[in-house]
């Protein structure tokens, strides 16, 4: 949305530069992008559009359509709200601002910055009209600021944008799109431009495709050298490497843009999303949203930006401090603020019992997979079972490509560590799947996840993976579970098969945990994370002295489904 405002303000501002008249829309145009800063949270970017939309205000005369609060003094306090919300550990920077602020005629803000700064004695005198006369006062009306409904609007955390390393993020479809990058405008400009053409592609898709990865973590580098854009996809499927000059091509070498932009979109989907009818998703986007059209807007990004706010844009941090006459306001707190935030109740109406995705909004939606879906299609699982030795139990996990499968571990380790200390794998073990055959059982894995993750009216996706064994008898998993409730606790680690059948597990690999889970089919319903070990027209082994079997139910829902 973002971009298409600066698409939008471009064709205004342009009508202004030529005719030399300001028009509403032009006015418009400035107060959504301040606006949408705010909730995007980027504070260099508000302070930029909002002193370009005060600029315009004083050059037109216009009827404010907010009967009850003018558009600078709304945006004012929303901004305060989202200064007093903070997270402590950036109120170093905060220190900048108030100067900035008062230049800005942004009043309350500046008195937000204060108080959480510690300087109460500059800002008392402005309440005593509203009767706080002492610290305690001014403690109780600054938490009904935090508390404001603008609190939970806001998108994303406050950015400064402030620093070496800087970054962007974007949800989409539940996936978190992170772009790192050096403090450059030029590469700010390029992260812009990607999330945005990410959007095009996915943010209309809400039913048709399903991220398996809970985020995509891409760098994007500066490189003199390059030609157009090359993409550098690292080992683990959802991290990419960047390389760029500038976004600003000419119109000889759009096609070679298009080309690269093209490449990478597709090799970024085809690794971690599943596309429902690929060809059937892509002909929609093509032909009835116009994707071809919006994608051309989106690659002048960077020109609109620059044609509306000049070639050096106060986009960065560092562009708003750097003058030397502002006054810094050291914190003089020995602690943060804290404050009591009001509970949010977000319950679902008689209507939305039954959740429908299309109603589902992006920030709404969230990714839990432990489960690198390429990692696991190159490993191919192939076994499960335990070990005994002096260090006590193991469980290994068999792969036929034991490289694949060692990197899985890598993973894993990279993220929980040696020791799954959160319990963050999951590994479940579901018996009785089959009448006729007693003894096989499923293996379940896949995250570990905490029932206050589920909120009423979100959409929760996450990964796993299955594998049947076809045991002749209990005996192995019977020893499993015994050793296990006895010990508490095993090594989990990758194996491979070696001569005679004979297993090696790779002990360097080895994550400890003290959990595991053992469920009888029949036990597992319709609102079970298990469900989806069972199978349409599954035969699980049902006890006879009980009558409401919750598979059952499941199976029948199932076996309703088209297939």
């Amino acid at each position: 949305s973002n971009n298409c405002f600066i698409s939008a303000s471009h064709i205004s501002f342009k009508s202004w530069y030529e005719t030399g008249a300001i028009n509403k829309r032009t006015y418009d145009c400035a107060k959504q992008l301040a606006t949408n800063e705010l909730f995007i949270g980027r504070v260099p970017s508000f302070l930029t559009w909002y002193e370009l939309f005060q600029v315009i205000s004083r050059q037109i005369d216009i009827n404010d359509d907010s009967n009850d609060i003018p558009s600078s003094e709304l945006m004012d306090a929303c901004f305060s709200v989202r200064i007093i919300n903070t997270d402590s550990k950036k109120d170093n920077l905060l220190s900048h601002l108030p100067d900035i602020l008062n230049h800005q005629s942004l009043w309350l803000s500046q008195n937000s910055c204060l108080y959480k700064l510690g300087h109460t004695n500059l800002i008392l005198a402005d309440y005593k009209d509203i009767g706080i006369n002492d610290e305690q006062g001014l403690d109780s009306y600054f938490e009904k600021v935090a508390n404001q409904p603008f609190r939970n609007q806001m998108i994303y955390e406050t950015n400064f944008l402030s620093g070496s390393e800087l970054s962007l993020s974007s949800t989409i479809l539940g996936c978190k799109f992170n772009l790192y990058f050096k403090e450059d405008k030029e590469l700010l400009l390029t992260a812009e431009t990607f999330l945005a053409f990410f959007e095009s592609f996915l943010a209309t898709s809400l039913t048709n495709v399903y991220p398996n990865t809970e985020s995509i973590n891409i760098n994007i580098i500066k490189n003199t050298e390059v030609e157009y854009i090359k993409f550098i996809d690292k080992e683990s499927s959802h991290e990419y490497c960047v390389e760029i000059n500038q976004f600003n091509f000419s119109n000889e070498t759009r096609d070679g843009l298009w080309t690269a932009m093209i490449e990478f979109i597709s090799h970024l989907l085809s690794k971690n999303f599943f596309i429902k009818k690929p060809k059937e998703f892509l002909e929609n986007l093509f032909e009835k949203e116009e994707l071809n059209e919006r994608l051309s807007l989106i690659f002048e990004h960077r020109k609109f930006v620059v044609n509306i706010l000049g070639d050096k844009p106060k986009l960065l941090f560092n562009d708003w401090i750097k003058n030397k006459t502002l006054k810094e306001y050291p914190m003089k707190r020995k602690a943060p603020v804290s404050f009591k935030f009001e509970g949010k109740e977000d319950k679902l109406s008689n209507n939305d019992e039954k959740l429908n995705p299309n109603r589902v909004g992006h920030d709404k939606r969230k990714v839990l997979s432990i489960i690198d879906k390429n990692l696991w299609d190159q490993a191919k699982w192939k076994g499960f079972g335990f070990f005994k030795d002096s260090s006590g139990m193991g469980i290994f996990i068999v792969y036929k490509n034991e490289e694949a499968g060692k990197k899985i571990f890598d993973d894993w380790i990279n993220r929980v560590g040696k020791e799954d200390k959160d319990e963050l794998i999951k590994i479940t073990i579901v018996k009785g799947v089959d009448k006729k055959n007693p003894f096989w059982y499923r293996v379940h894995i896949t995250n570990n996840i905490d029932k206050k993750t589920f909120q009423p009216g979100n959409l929760l996706i996450s990964a796993s993976k299955i594998l049947e064994v076809g045991a002749s008898s209990s005996k192995n998993l019977d020893n499993l579970i015994n050793y296990f409730d006895i010990l508490k606790q095993y090594r989990l680690c990758p194996a491979k098969i070696i001569d005679n059948g004979k297993i090696k597990p790779y002990s360097d690999r080895e994550i400890l945990k003290r959990t595991l889970f053992v469920k009888n089919a029949w036990e597992i319903g319709e609102h079970d994370l298990e469900r989806v070990v069972i199978r349409k027209n599954d035969s699980p082994i049902s006890p006879d002295d009980i009558e409401d079997v919750p598979v059952l139910k499941l199976l029948k829902k199932k076996n309703e489904q088209e297939l």
